[in-house]
């Protein structure tokens, strides 16, 4: 059965569609998975930093290292 916009009445406002996500919705779902990521990589880039803090680099250093691309370190690590 596909969606129509209908104003409802009576027993069916209980009821709606449940195929499509509504588009406010969707940017929420979007927002929260946005949201979600960035804790990640914020939770990696913290035990990376405490772990170079543990192994005697300055906070500066370790602090800069850990929020870096995996691009920046590579070049780093290469030499480039």
């Amino acid at each position: 059965m596909p969606c129509q916009l209908q104003y409802a009445t009576g027993s069916q406002l209980g009821r709606y569609c449940a195929t499509q996500p509504t588009p406010w919705y969707q940017s929420a779902a979007i927002v929260v998975s946005a949201v979600c990521d960035a804790f990640v990589e914020a939770l990696a880039a913290y035990r990376q930093y405490e772990h170079l803090m543990s192994c005697g680099m300055a906070h500066d250093a370790a602090l800069r290292f850990a929020i870096s691309s995996p691009d920046e370190v590579n070049r780093r690590r290469v030499g480039e």
